[in-house]
């Protein structure tokens, strides 16, 4: 593993508590290998929930938000709606709903992707 983006709905950097719609932007986390934050940047968020009455969601606000995340492999939120949870698992992106301190979240998907990567040089030995 290299590095890693994870896209995080906060209104301070610190803790995740925002819902995915109500984000005005999302922070996004470039971390290390070794969990270290390399850099953290914002890129556009929904701003306001974007469910309509009588037109179900803003498909080119939501179109936006997930071209911003493309080179994100995970989104961590308070909460999210499920049409959007699809949206990005075909995207490629992995939303977690959670609520609070940051930074374990950032460690224990770092310690994920250890384990994967051990898992799948595993099955690359196995089959040679």
């Amino acid at each position: 593993m290299s590095t890693v983006k994870i896209a995080a709905a906060t209104s301070d950097s610190k803790y995740i508590d925002l819902h995915f719609g109500q984000a005005e932007t999302l922070t996004v986390y470039t971390l290390s290998d070794t969990g270290e934050v390399l850099a953290t940047e914002q890129r556009p968020g929904l701003g306001s929930c974007v469910c309509r009455d009588d037109s179900g969601h803003d498909e080119e606000a939501m179109r936006i938000v997930l071209e911003s995340l493309c080179d994100c492999k995970y989104l961590l939120v308070k909460r999210i709606g499920q049409h959007m949870v699809r949206e990005l698992a075909a995207n490629g992106i992995v939303s977690f709903e959670l609520f609070g301190d940051i930074h374990p979240a950032l460690e224990k998907i770092i310690q994920y992707e250890h384990k994967q990567q051990e898992r799948i040089a595993a099955r690359q030995s196995a089959a040679q």
